[in-house]
Protein backbone atom coordinates (compact mmCIF):
# COMPACT_ATOMS: atom_id res chain seq x y z
CA UNK A 1 0.00 0.00 0.00
CA UNK A 2 1.68 3.59 -1.00
CA UNK A 3 -0.94 5.84 0.06
CA UNK A 4 -4.65 6.35 1.68
CA UNK A 5 -6.47 9.75 0.44
CA UNK A 6 -9.05 10.16 3.11
CA UNK A 7 -10.49 13.39 1.21
CA UNK A 8 -11.39 10.61 -2.10
CA UNK A 9 -11.34 7.82 0.04
CA UNK A 10 -9.35 5.80 -2.12
CA UNK A 11 -6.44 4.08 -1.22
CA UNK A 12 -3.40 3.08 -3.71
CA UNK A 13 -1.63 0.55 -4.02
CA UNK A 14 2.02 -0.17 -6.00
CA UNK A 15 2.91 -3.23 -7.36
CA UNK A 16 6.55 -5.04 -7.59
CA UNK A 17 6.88 -2.99 -11.08
CA UNK A 18 6.40 0.33 -9.02
CA UNK A 19 2.87 0.52 -11.10
CA UNK A 20 0.72 2.14 -8.48
CA UNK A 21 -3.43 1.96 -8.56
CA UNK A 22 -5.53 3.75 -6.94
CA UNK A 23 -8.99 1.83 -5.50
CA UNK A 24 -12.08 3.22 -4.14
CA UNK A 25 -13.81 0.49 -1.77
CA UNK A 26 -16.28 -0.10 -4.81
CA UNK A 27 -13.87 -0.77 -7.43
CA UNK A 28 -11.70 -2.74 -5.28
CA UNK A 29 -14.21 -5.46 -4.48
CA UNK A 30 -15.04 -4.95 -8.59
CA UNK A 31 -11.29 -6.05 -9.21
CA UNK A 32 -11.10 -8.74 -6.28
CA UNK A 33 -8.44 -6.67 -3.98
CA UNK A 34 -8.56 -7.56 -0.51
CA UNK A 35 -6.42 -5.86 1.96
CA UNK A 36 -5.23 -7.57 5.59
CA UNK A 37 -3.71 -6.44 8.20
CA UNK A 38 -1.57 -9.18 9.44
CA UNK A 39 -2.15 -10.17 13.10
CA UNK A 40 -1.11 -13.06 15.52
CA UNK A 41 -4.36 -14.03 17.06
CA UNK A 42 -4.37 -17.42 20.23
CA UNK A 43 -6.81 -19.97 19.34
CA UNK A 44 -7.68 -23.38 20.96
CA UNK A 45 -9.20 -26.41 20.98
CA UNK A 46 -13.28 -25.85 20.55
CA UNK A 47 -13.27 -22.00 19.64
CA UNK A 48 -15.34 -20.80 16.71
CA UNK A 49 -13.84 -18.74 14.06
CA UNK A 50 -16.02 -16.92 11.49
CA UNK A 51 -14.28 -16.30 7.93
CA UNK A 52 -14.71 -13.06 6.38
CA UNK A 53 -14.12 -13.64 2.73
CA UNK A 54 -14.61 -16.55 0.52
CA UNK A 55 -12.01 -18.65 -0.40
CA UNK A 56 -13.61 -21.59 -3.10
CA UNK A 57 -10.35 -23.08 -3.74
CA UNK A 58 -9.90 -24.04 0.16
CA UNK A 59 -14.00 -24.42 0.83
CA UNK A 60 -14.28 -21.40 3.03
CA UNK A 61 -17.65 -19.10 2.21
CA UNK A 62 -17.50 -15.59 3.90
CA UNK A 63 -19.60 -15.63 6.76
CA UNK A 64 -19.65 -19.07 7.73
CA UNK A 65 -18.85 -19.95 11.52
CA UNK A 66 -15.92 -23.27 11.91
CA UNK A 67 -14.82 -24.85 14.72
CA UNK A 68 -11.04 -25.63 15.87
CA UNK A 69 -11.59 -29.88 15.94
CA UNK A 70 -7.55 -30.68 15.11
CA UNK A 71 -4.28 -28.59 15.46
CA UNK A 72 -1.35 -29.47 13.45
CA UNK A 73 2.08 -28.32 14.08
CA UNK A 74 4.05 -26.65 10.61
CA UNK A 75 7.99 -26.12 11.63
CA UNK A 76 10.20 -24.40 8.93
CA UNK A 77 13.67 -23.46 9.32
Amino acid sequence: MSGIDSASRTVSLQDSDCIRRQYSPANAVREGVTLYTPRDIEISMGDRLRFSKSDVELGHVANSTWTVQEMRVTLSH
